[in-house]
């Protein structure tokens, strides 16, 4: 488990993420980050290969603000990597959002219309 006195710092690069603590580094792309989540005190990367999160003590805010543009923050706690958002359901006011893995999320009111937004220009755009 991660001491809130760890050191920690974030380098976001054009493709991946690195995390430098405690003098070592771990590189992730941004391609195998299906998700951010907030589990206070820690934030969380859920990633496509591996079974455990990786533990972050920055903010999903943090996060979100220095993310590439198809990383989308649903409610407080939560961004999703749009590549890895297979569909989305509108059910009137709710709208909820099914990942790679088979988990569903609900984004809140708020971030509705910017998570449609960037959820159809990310799909209508030329990505290869």
């Amino acid at each position: 488990m991660l001491r809130m006195n760890t050191q920690e710092k974030l380098q976001f690069l054009p493709d991946n993420l690195i995390v430098i603590r405690n003098k070592e580094s771990y590189n992730y792309t941004y391609r195998e980050i299906m998700y951010i989540y907030s589990d206070r005190p820690y934030t969380r990367l859920r990633l496509l290969e591996c079974t455990s999160p990786v533990l972050l003590i920055n903010s999903v805010q943090f996060l979100g603000d220095r993310l590439p543009d198809f990383f989308v923050q649903c409610n407080r706690a939560l961004i999703v990597n749009l590549q890895h958002c297979l569909k989305y359901k509108n059910g009137g006011r709710t709208l909820k959002i099914e990942m790679a893995n088979q988990e569903i999320f609900t984004v809140s009111n708020r971030r509705q219309a910017l998570f449609l937004e960037k959820y159809f220009k990310f799909y209508t755009e030329k990505r290869f």
